[in-house]
């Protein structure tokens, strides 16, 4: 059937209506497309398509910058110009907080070069070769470069892989650091034996062995970090100082920091001259944090009922799930003079930062786009009391 398409969804698909009204979803189109599409499954308030053809092509779209576009699942944004994702970013983040109560400030776009920017990221290996899943699917697709990664750490994790081939499909989550060091995990390990030897500037880990080193440095603008196997890290090495900086820059006086990680967003706020406390659940980073001198403890941020000291601001850097009723709850009693909250997921941060609207507004935001040609955003804001007059 004919769909022409007005809308982007979060999650990256186009929106198009079909006859009866109804919303559907297709991948891999962009507002202005007129399409012909298969309907592969009806979802009772909404249905998903499948694109079949381009009738009329968008003034949006482009020629993909990747020849293995719409086959991987990574690039969702891949065949529509740069520009305009970063409007279609924009505007998921906005439609977001239409039910927000308070009147909203400009929302910034900070943005950089959207190709070679990955140093970290998740590929699969399957018979000496590097790759991704279909879209949609746990299928291997072999993938001889990836425009997004930087490329020479897609050459290093390549040479890793062509040197230890398995039979089997295996996961290997890899990051490297600003002087060219990485560390790879394989899950499972190829011939069931984990990784034996080091090469190519990537050390290995499997089972708590380790084979070569087991953190890296990462060297930031606010000083180093330390990354371990499968933590979390910002994946943009053109922006990662910049959102550090900022995200840090909006925290002031004494600061409670909740899912502290290693201290990405610690040191540089201690750098700024606030006295941090800070928790964090994972026991690794933990104990690398506290190697470095960077002060976080090991603590639930859904338990902090028990703290009565006064903080001026309570900096949150939440996972996709956002922060727990509980925790809000928590933050409204402890009553700072601003909240900073660092989301990577716009629907749970509107949920969230509702749930403070009696208290607290926004008065500043920004939208990183650290992942560009995907549908995913970082989203930082500040909060803080509402003026009553």
């Amino acid at each position: 059937m004919l769909v022409t398409i007005n809308d982007t969804a979060y999650g990256g698909s186009g929106v198009g209506r079909l006859e009866s009204g109804k919303a559907v979803f297709v991948p891999f189109t962009v507002t202005g497309d007129v399409v012909k599409i298969d309907l592969i499954e009806d979802k009772g308030s909404f249905a998903i398509g499948e694109l079949r053809e381009i009738v009329t092509p968008s003034e949006h779209r482009v020629k993909p910058h990747c020849k293995y576009h719409s086959i991987c699942g990574g690039c969702h944004f891949g065949h529509i110009s740069y520009d305009y994702q970063l409007e279609i970013k924009k505007d998921i983040v906005k439609n977001a907080f239409r039910k927000y109560p308070h009147k909203l400030p400009e929302l910034n776009v900070v943005n950089d070069n959207p190709l070679g920017y990955r140093i970290r990221a998740t590929v699969r290996a399957l018979n000496g070769q590097v790759g991704f899943f279909r879209n949609n699917s746990n299928e291997f697709v072999p993938v001889e470069s990836c425009p997004v990664i930087k490329p020479e750490l897609y050459a290093k994790v390549s040479a890793f892989v062509a040197r230890e081939p398995s039979e089997k499909l295996y996961s290997m989550p890899v990051i490297e650091n600003p002087a060219g060091e990485a560390i790879i995990m394989v899950s499972p390990p190829p011939r069931g034996e984990g990784v034996q030897r080091t090469g190519e500037g990537i050390a290995g880990i499997h089972c708590g062995k380790v084979y070569g080193v087991s953190y890296l440095p990462y060297q930031t603008a606010a000083g180093e970090i330390p990354v371990s196997y499968g933590g979390f890290f910002q994946a943009n090495r053109y922006l990662i100082d910049e959102f550090q900086s900022y995200a840090a820059g909006l925290a002031g006086g004494r600061v409670l920091e909740l899912y502290a990680g290693s201290g990405f967003f610690t040191a540089a706020m201690m750098k700024n001259g606030c006295a941090v406390n800070a928790l964090e659940m994972n026991s690794t980073a933990v104990e690398l944090a506290k190697r470095y001198g960077y002060p976080v403890a090991a603590g639930d941020a859904s338990d902090i009922s028990k703290i009565k000291d006064f903080y001026n601001t309570i900096f949150v850097d939440p996972p996709r799930e956002g922060v727990a009723r509980r925790t809000l709850a928590d933050i409204l009693t402890l009553n700072p003079e601003r909240v900073v909250y660092v989301s990577c997921n716009p629907m749970t941060l509107a949920r969230d930062l509702s749930r403070l609207s009696d208290r607290y507004k926004i008065t500043e935001w920004t939208l990183f786009d650290m992942f560009p040609h995907t549908y995913h955003v970082e989203t930082v804001v500040l909060l803080q009391k509402v003026r009553i007059i």
